[in-house]
This record gives C-alpha cells, structure tokens and sequence, in this order.
C-alpha cells in the first residue's frame, strides 16, 4: 500500500497535508494542528493510529527538509548560471531567457520577465538570485 499522507512546504511557515483527494494546511508540525489537519481532510482526529501516521511523515518531511538545506542551500525561485564570459542563461518553470549583462537595468530584467513568462512581480526575487549568483561567481 502507498503512503497515505504526503506532506508540502507552502511559503516559510504553512504546510500541506494531502490525503487521496483532500487537502488541508497547516501552520506548524505540532499535534494539535496535525490534529485539525486530520479534522479538515475529513478523518477522525481522535484516531491515534492516523495521527502518529501523520506525525510519522511529518516528521520525515522534516528531517528531508533540513538534510535539503544543508546540502543545497536555501532553494531559490530563478535558476542562473554562465553560459559563456558574456552570457548568462536564466531557467524559470520549464522556459529560459538569456541576460548578455550581468548587472543588467531594471528594463532588461523586465524584458527576461516576460521573456519566461513570469509576473512582473516577480523582478525583486530576479534581482535577489542575480546578486547571489554574481557573489558565488566572482568567488569560484
């Protein structure tokens, strides 16, 4: 039998519990909102079996989580890197666009923007990986 559970990273503080078809989040991997989880995906919360199922992949989520970080970093929203001296490639959910600058203006970041078929509001986070990469790449 597969895993009942599967549990999701939603922004810095909220988690996903998904069960078969049904949906609920929560705050935080403590019992009582493991608890109201349970309640909102339409189970029994007073099941002690489901809740420790739950507390189980919750707590190997967890520890993924953390081994992640560890190893990768904190994950970024723009994959970058260097195509040749000049050239740099920007990866965003499945498209690509290519920056011939690296400390390009805010117009051409716009343009790389749409290019990938991101939302404008999306440039702080554009800018913020860029920076980032540029330190990692004058370093190595």
């Amino acid at each position: 039998m597969g895993k009942k559970f599967v549990v999701t990273r939603v922004g810095n503080v909220r988690m996903r519990v998904c069960y078969k078809d049904h949906r609920a989040e929560l705050l935080g991997p403590d019992d009582r909102q493991l608890s109201i989880a349970l309640h909102a995906l339409g189970l029994n919360r007073n099941d002690a079996k489901l809740l420790q199922e739950l507390r189980e992949t919750m707590d190997l989520f967890l520890l993924r989580e953390q081994r992640s970080l560890e190893k990768f970093g904190k994950p970024r929203m723009f994959r970058i890197w260097r195509v040749d001296p000049k050239m740099l490639q920007v990866d965003f959910d499945g498209g690509y666009a290519e920056l011939k600058k690296a400390t390009a203006s805010d117009a051409v970041l716009k343009q790389c923007l749409a290019e990938l078929g991101a939302n404008q509001l999306l440039l702080p986070d554009l800018k913020k990986d860029l920076r980032d990469f540029q330190k990692e790449d004058e370093a190595g």
